[in-house]
């Protein structure tokens, strides 16, 4: 029997970073599923993946301006 292999959530989010721009916690956790967006990029930069955060104001659904962080791959 040939079982593949599930990705883990960081190489779901690592996959993300090397293909878009960036990655944000909404977009963790709709698209690649990760409730804990800090955890994962924590454990990434742990395994020596250079990831910067930058703070940025987006509207949330109820139109308030928030604070969120974007992450980027240093490639």
């Amino acid at each position: 029997m040939n079982e593949t292999k599930k990705q883990t959530q960081k190489e779901r989010l690592l996959e993300w970073l090397e293909t878009y721009d960036y990655c944000e916690p909404i977009v963790a956790w709709q698209e690649l599923g990760i409730y804990r967006y800090s955890g994962v990029i924590h454990r990434l930069k742990q395994d020596g993946h250079r990831i910067i955060g930058e703070n940025v104001k987006v509207k949330n659904r109820f139109g308030e301006s928030i604070s969120i962080t974007r992450h980027r791959l240093i490639k």
